[in-house]
């Protein structure tokens, strides 16, 4: 998985705490633009009074590389977003090459499991790809195009294949997201992703995401009876 922070709103703090003053003030949005400065106080007062909707003015887009399609399923839940997905009716899988860890996700457990579970995931997938080269062989000669071929012969593709995206969501969101998706009972690659995306954020917009993350780390757990047992302290994913 690689994950960079490709662009973003220009000046979005700014751009939100002139979001916020819009709703308070009288003045006009250029004048309060030309007389806001040092605005991380006035972010946590807004954190702090719930007032969440001046978040939505700060976009930030997401290079996201090499992760599963059940990662992608699992993204597209969060609705205030915006995907540009590889496509795999336009991208054929070179799926001859067997190199497993570059073609598909392949979960830690799995792994760190015995030989002989990683032998029968493996050899899962040595079947599969062979069925999708064959797959297209035989629609081309039946008079199929390359496109044809792969977009009829991606239907037997498992959602471990890996895939590129860009993703963009706003700053109300993203908070959201890492409250879901940092949490420890969330599945281990969205996970991965949702910390990893945080801390690009931290470092570059900390009076934006600094209290961001899981509700154990930034207050009380909210999973009720399903809490993993074992909030996030000072060591974090």
């Amino acid at each position: 998985m690689k994950v960079s922070l490709i662009s973003c709103t220009e000046n979005p703090e700014k751009t939100i705490a002139v979001a916020a003053k819009t709703c308070y003030s009288p003045g006009t949005t250029e004048t309060l633009w030309n007389s806001t400065h040092d605005v991380e106080d006035f972010l946590q007062k807004l954190c702090k009074m719930k007032h969440m909707s001046p978040f939505e003015h700060a976009n930030f887009t997401f290079g996201i590389d090499g992760v599963s399609r059940v990662l992608l399923a699992q993204l597209t839940r969060h609705r205030i977003a915006s995907f540009s997905v590889q496509s795999q009716r336009y991208v054929k899988y070179d799926t001859k090459t067997k190199d497993y860890h570059e073609l598909f996700e392949i979960p830690e457990v799995i792994i760190s499991e015995n030989n002989h579970v990683f032998e029968n995931y493996v050899d899962a997938l040595d079947k599969i790809c062979n069925a999708y080269e064959n797959l297209v062989d035989i629609l081309k000669t039946e008079g199929f195009s390359e496109t044809q071929a792969a977009e009829n012969a991606r239907y037997i593709l498992p959602g471990s294949m890996k895939t590129n995206l860009v993703m963009t969501m706003n700053a109300r969101e993203l908070m959201h997201f890492f409250e879901l998706r940092c949490c420890n009972r969330a599945q281990d690659e969205i996970r991965q992703l949702a910390w990893t995306m945080l801390h690009l954020l931290k470092e570059e917009f900390p009076a934006i995401f600094s209290n961001c993350g899981p509700s154990c780390l930034t207050g009380e757990c909210k999973e009720g009876e399903m809490t993993c047992g074992k909030p996030y302290g000072d060591t974090l994913f």
